[in-house]
């Protein structure tokens, strides 16, 4: 095991974790506020290694949170920061005729008005029965297109 951070100079903690994992070996020579920037540097000379080749390692995702407000102000979360790619995923919703489908790419604590809007829908443009709920399809594709659909 290795061990990261502040917390791991604790007696206690190292003495629990043998304990809890028998046969395994603390590797605490190194300090432990520098084992995350050894290991990034590790990382970065394996990826310049690999030359020119785009690597497999790397996975496309989501820079920022992908939101979903329906009709007057439910939000539906479609992604996470950091999700890889692609998504797919459906969720239940009730629409009435006027309500609009809007997904924005957003940070989870920003007024959405602010934010780029991906994708809009409205629900007068979809052949549904309005009094029953519908099933929202959304796909985020590797290269970050939204599409959504109605089931």
């Amino acid at each position: 095991m290795i061990l990261c951070g502040g917390s791991s100079k604790i007696p206690l903690l190292k003495q629990m974790l043998l304990d809890a994992f028998p046969g395994a070996s603390l590797l605490d020579g190194i300090a432990p506020d520098e084992v995350i920037a050894l290991g990034a540097a590790t990382q970065c000379m394996i990826l310049r290694e690999e030359g020119n080749e785009k690597s497999q390692d790397l996975v496309p995702c989501t820079s920022r949170a992908i939101v979903a407000k329906i009709g007057d102000g439910d939000l539906i979360s479609l992604a996470f920061k950091h999700t890889p790619l692609p998504i797919r995923s459906s969720c239940s919703v009730s629409l009435s005729k006027d309500s609009q489908i809007i997904v924005y790419e957003s940070e989870l604590d920003c007024a959405l008005e602010n934010e780029r809007v991906l994708a809009k829908m409205g629900a007068n443009d979809m052949k549904i029965d309005h009094s029953k709920p519908i099933t929202l399809l959304w796909n985020i594709a590797r290269d970050s297109r939204v599409s959504l659909s109605v089931l």
